[in-house]
């Protein structure tokens, strides 16, 4: 049980620190007028896709976490 409850604290900080941590960049890589800059259209290109990837994935932990619960509370009752 207490395993079950390490788990989904691990699932849901590691996924809210990813999505933290993406939201950071792409706030601090924007300038003046709101706008994002990069160095070059491919780097903006990989840039983009790695964050969509790490996004996606720390979602998954959270979601993963959320039915890690809802299993839990279902198995207790």
């Amino acid at each position: 049980m207490v395993a079950h409850n390490f788990l989904i604290t691990v699932l849901i900080l590691a996924g809210v620190a990813i999505r933290y941590q993406v939201a950071k960049r792409r706030f601090n890589r924007r300038g003046w007028g709101g706008v994002a800059y990069f160095k070059s259209y491919s780097a903006s290109l990989l840039i983009r896709a790695v964050e969509k990837a790490v996004s996606v994935f720390a979602l998954l932990c959270i979601i993963a976490a959320l039915l890690l619960m809802a299993s839990g509370f279902i198995n207790k009752h």
